[in-house]
C-alpha cells in the first residue's frame, strides 16, 4: 500500500499523511521536526527532517504515540524499521518476515 504525503512535509524519509486529530501527542514528542498545532496549523507535518540520532529517536516516538498511524518511515534503515516494530503500521518497507510478512524493500 502506498501512502500520500502531506505536501508541507520537508523532503526525506519521515513524513506523515496529513491524518491528524490534533491531540498534540507526536508534536510533543518531536518539537524540533514536527509544526507546531496552534490556531493556523492544524495538521502534523515533518518542518525538518530528522538529522541527529536524539532527533530520529524523537521522530520515532512520535510515529508510536500517533492516534492515527499518520507518522510514517519511507526510508530503508533497519535499525529505523527495528525500532518502529519492522511492520508497515510506521513503516513503508517493513522487515522481511516481519510480522505483517510484507516484503523488505517492496
Amino acid at each position: 500500500m502506498r501512502y500520500q504525503r502531506f505536501p508541507g512535509n520537508a523532503p526525506g524519509d519521515f513524513y506523515t499523511t496529513g491524518e491528524c486529530l490534533a491531540c498534540a501527542l507526536p508534536e510533543s514528542e518531536c518539537p524540533d521536526c514536527l509544526a507546531p498545532l496552534d490556531g493556523e496549523n492544524c495538521h502534523t507535518f515533518f518542518l525538518k527532517q530528522p538529522e541527529s540520532a536524539a532527533e530520529i529517536e524523537r521522530a520515532c516516538r512520535a510515529a508510536k504515540v500517533c492516534c492515527v498511524n499518520a507518522i510514517r518511515y519511507g526510508g530503508t534503515d533497519p535499525a529505523i524499521i527495528r525500532r518502529l516494530g519492522g511492520t508497515s503500521l510506521c513503516c513503508d518497507k517493513p522487515i522481511l518476515g516481519g510480522p505483517d510478512s510484507a516484503v523488505d524493500g517492496q
